[in-house]
């Protein structure tokens, strides 16, 4: 995990040095890109309304799948299929 970590640091690291230099030794490159988010408006918020949904929808995703191991994991331990269940004599007779 921290090798992951490490290397995600590193990556974003790189890509800030990169617009850093970009942005020191090319003046206009920048200027081009960001006049043509503005001459697109329409395609530009789509893009970006594009995104937002994409992100979202993995978001809840990932939330639904995560429940669902929740849910089997706990059925599986009540069904008294898994882990190991210590009670007192009695109890399956009389229950609580």
């Amino acid at each position: 995990m921290n090798a992951l970590r490490l290397l995600s640091n590193v990556a974003a690291a790189g890509v800030l040095l990169f617009l850093l230099c970009l942005a020191l030794f090319d003046r206009y490159t920048p200027a081009i890109a960001l006049r043509n988010v503005f001459r697109n408006v329409r395609r530009s918020t789509v893009t970006i309304i594009a995104i937002a949904l994409g992100t979202a929808a993995v978001i809840v995703f990932g939330g639904f799948i995560n429940d669902l191991y929740y849910g089997l994991r706990e059925s599986t331990v009540r069904s008294q299929l898994g882990h190991l269940q210590l009670y007192r004599e009695g109890f399956a007779e009389y229950g609580l």
